[in-house]
């Protein structure tokens, strides 16, 4: 996945007739910004997720816990 820092870092050449090179830079800022909030999200859900798969419990310990037997990790 692409960082944040890599897309700040990205730069590109100057050409005649171009677009408005400050233009360009806030938008870039802009999306940085949002980019960064994403991927610090995304972060978060997957560290989330990888705890909930190791908690999960099998179909066949639920049955032993509702048998009342007791399931062993």
């Amino acid at each position: 996945m692409l960082s944040p820092k890599e897309i700040e870092k990205r730069s590109f050449s100057r050409a005649m007739r171009g677009y408005n090179t400050d233009e360009v830079d806030e938008y870039i800022d802009f999306l940085c910004q949002k980019y960064e909030l994403i991927y610090s999200e995304n972060l978060e859900l997957n560290e989330k997720l990888k705890a909930a798969v190791q908690s999960a419990v099998s179909p066949q310990e639920m049955e032993r816990i509702k048998a009342g037997e007791t399931v062993e990790k």
